[in-house]
């Protein structure tokens, strides 16, 4: 994850992005990628399939003076980073900043396939943890879940597009119908086909035997008046 360093945090805006990278080796030269990352006050790389040591990595952050670099792997219990705050609660990392005078918890996801349940559970845990403030969370990444057609209650709001529910392209998976009762116990509302951004659903994974949407983004009911908009940006 980095964080922009030329952010004025009292603002009233924030520009995040997740990214699949599939390896930062050969990205982290390409100018067309660094400039779009530049678009963004905070972006998560996942797949970089780097260290934060390699050569690669070091390159990449260079180029990049104006972000301010977390890696997830080396951190510790609670350390602060210029302008937020990483803390850990049962093996779950979290970015916690102010935007104005709110508070919110940016939660980078990666879950594998295989395993699902086990890699998961820690979100489950974090979010029942009380020492933790998660009500105003961003929730973002790889999840490995397709909703499909599955929808939630919606709250008429400035972005939503689809105000009967989110639309999708593909089908629902049994992973999916218990990511999406976690998002209900815990008031999160998935954004993804439900927005003006992406009214239709996004394929987010393209693969020779199908395509899927299983990077999701999901935010706090109670930040929904403050969402702008989502959008599943079109693959390399």
């Amino acid at each position: 994850m980095a964080v922009s360093r030329r952010s004025n945090w009292s603002v009233q805006s924030l520009n995040i992005t997740s990214y699949n990278i599939r390896g930062l080796e050969g990205k982290h030269l390409d100018r067309a990628f660094l400039e779009y990352l530049g678009n963004f006050d905070i972006y998560i790389l996942l797949e970089t399939h780097t260290l934060p040591e390699a050569p690669a990595t070091g390159i990449f952050e260079e180029q990049q003076p104006d972000f301010e670099f977390l890696h997830w792997k080396d951190a510790t219990k609670v350390f602060r980073r210029g302008r937020g705050i990483v803390a850990e609660a049962n093996g779950l990392k979290v970015l916690q900043l102010r935007l104005g005078r709110r508070e919110l918890s940016i939660v980078p996801l990666y879950i594998h396939t295989v395993g699902w349940d086990a890699e998961f559970e820690p979100v489950r845990r974090a979010f029942k943890n009380s020492e933790l403030s998660l009500e105003n969370a961003i929730v973002m990444g790889d999840v490995n879940v397709r909703i499909g057609e599955l929808k939630q209650a919606v709250e008429p709001c400035p972005c939503v597009a689809n105000t009967n529910g989110r639309l999708a392209n593909d089908k629902k998976r049994e992973r999916g119908g218990r990511f999406l009762s976690f998002c209900a116990q815990n008031k999160l509302q998935i954004l993804n086909g439900l927005t003006h951004g992406d009214s239709a659903g996004s394929y987010t994974y393209f693969s020779a035997v199908g395509n899927s949407t299983i990077d999701i983004a999901a935010v706090s009911q109670g930040l929904m008046a403050s969402v702008v908009d989502f959008k599943v940006d079109k693959p390399e």
